[in-house]
């Protein structure tokens, strides 16, 4: 019975993700999908298909396997011979769609080559694209080919710099979230009146020994 419930609930999230690369509205999404931040990260060149993955912040997600996982092997045949395959993998499954609790939003994003062809592949002028599909989360962000950086970027901007995707190299992406300017400012006026009240109370300790002086 259990099975049988994680399979439906995975179906479920499936028509969302399929829903949603056909352009249909949020609305039409399951209401756990669309109740927190989810960033499509989509990745296009100008030879070779790519694919989009999707990251979403959600408190009834764990960091290990969940029914709002979504893997790879779930996912339809691209029907491509050579393609770039984008997937986290938290614990051992390649993931289409990687739900994360709230405060685990750090994390590494692959840059696959799927060659069925054998015959190796240069993708040119690839970049990642990135849509806010619900929220306004922002992540920061360094594209790494066989452990070397490229470049660093931010979500914010829409879309990352062009560089060649060589089949023969190995790519990372490494991300974490960027706090909100208010949580920033709350932080910062925190850390302020910490640093007064530490200030008022050096200078009483001041005066007391001057006293006893």
């Amino acid at each position: 019975m259990g099975r049988l419930k994680s399979l439906k609930n995975r179906l479920k999230n499936l028509v969302g993700i399929v829903g949603m690369c056909s352009g249909l509205a949020l609305a039409s999404f399951p209401k756990n999908l669309v109740a927190s931040p989810v960033t499509s990260w989509s990745f296009v060149s100008q030879n070779i298909p790519g694919s989009t993955w999707y990251l979403q912040s959600s408190a009834l997600a764990s960091f290990g396997y969940d029914v709002y996982d979504i893997p790879w092997s779930d996912m339809p045949d691209q029907g491509h011979s050579q393609w770039i395959k984008a997937f986290s993998s938290p614990y051992s499954e390649p993931l289409a769609w990687d739900a994360r609790p709230e405060g685990y939003l750090s994390g590494r994003l692959y840059l696959s080559a799927i060659d069925k062809l054998g015959t190796g592949f240069v993708a040119t002028n690839s970049r990642i694209n990135f849509n806010n599909l619900e929220g306004n989360q922002v992540y920061s962000y360094t594209l790494y080919e066989n452990e070397n950086p490229l470049f660093s970027g931010s979500t914010s901007d829409g879309q990352s710099s062009y560089f060649n995707f060589d089949s023969s190299k190995n790519y990372r992406i490494d991300f974490s979230p960027v706090p909100e300017p208010n949580t920033i400012g709350l932080l910062a006026r925190g850390l302020g009146a910490f640093g007064l009240r530490y200030y008022i109370k050096r200078r009483k300790q001041s005066k007391k020994t001057k006293k006893a002086n």
